[in-house]
Order: C-alpha cells, then sequence, then structure tokens
C-alpha cells in the first residue's frame, strides 16, 4: 500500500481520543493540523519525522487523514462518542488527492503529495508505531471491525 489506495473499516471510540499534546514544546495549531501523529493511531503507517508515509487516527472526537513529506492532513469533525462509524480514506498518487468519508458522507478532502509512501515497513491497528515519547500510551480505546 503505497501508491493509490482505500482504507475502508468500521469502528466504535469509547472516549473522544487524544488530544493535541500539551507538553510545554512551543507548538503552532495550524502545524499540528497538519500532523494526523499527534493524536491516537486507528491505521498507522508512520515513521517519525516528515517522511513519505500515511496513518488515520482519532482524537477531538475527530477522524483525521494524514500523508507525510510534506505534511498534510485532513479530518472529519463531531464524530460521536459510544456509537459506531463506518470510515473510508483514499488516495490518489498522479493527484496527490485525498478523500475522507465518515458513516459514506466525504467529510473532507485536499491534496497532498504525489510520491510513493513507501518510508512504513509494517501497518498497525490501534497505536502510532513510531514508539517516541510523546506518544505513548496513545492506544486507541474502543472496537474495531471488517479492516
Amino acid at each position: 500500500m503505497q501508491d493509490d489506495f482505500t482504507i475502508s473499516f468500521w469502528f466504535k471510540p469509547e472516549n473522544a481520543g487524544r488530544s493535541a499534546p500539551n507538553d510545554g514544546f512551543p507548538r503552532d495549531r495550524s502545524v499540528q493540523e497538519k500532523w494526523w501523529v499527534y493524536y491516537t493511531a486507528l491505521i498507522d503507517a508512520e515513521v517519525p519525522m516528515d517522511v513519505n508515509d500515511f496513518g488515520i487516527t482519532w482524537g477531538n472526537s475527530a477522524v483525521h487523514f494524514g500523508i507525510g513529506n510534506p505534511a498534510m492532513s485532513i479530518h472529519v469533525k463531531d464524530v460521536a462518542v459510544g456509537k459506531w462509524h463506518h470510515v473510508a480514506a483514499t488516495r490518489v498518487k498522479s493527484t496527490g488527492r485525498v478523500e475522507l468519508y465518515v458513516d459514506g458522507v466525504l467529510g473532507s478532502s485536499g491534496n497532498g503529495p504525489k510520491q510513493s509512501l513507501t518510508d512504513a515497513t509494517y501497518i498497525t491497528a490501534g497505536r502510532i508505531q513510531s514508539g517516541a515519547a510523546e506518544w505513548k500510551d496513545s492506544y486507541f480505546k474502543g472496537w474495531m471491525a471488517d479492516l
């Protein structure tokens, strides 16, 4: 999974997910919006730094879909906690087009980088795989199905 793809699954979150970190480092909130990695992973092919990676995360009652190098993210806000939701994230390499659907409705779209997303060696579900300290305890709390 590196060029054109669609990732779809059902999920039911137990809580609103992780908020962007408040760890004392000065951060521009507009930059945080671009980095899906600040939230709890649903599907993750994240590699530290701004490289050719991607992921779908959950935080602040929103689903985020991001692509790296340069980092960009789209999101759908106000997703209800405690209910099942269907998520589908698509990417077309030739145009860089990304789309994020929640419960069958296109909630957000944008244009990202056009290179192959080859830096992650594996994909995880329910956690950010980089292992950095700022992502500790960021496991998804809830249920996922039909990935």
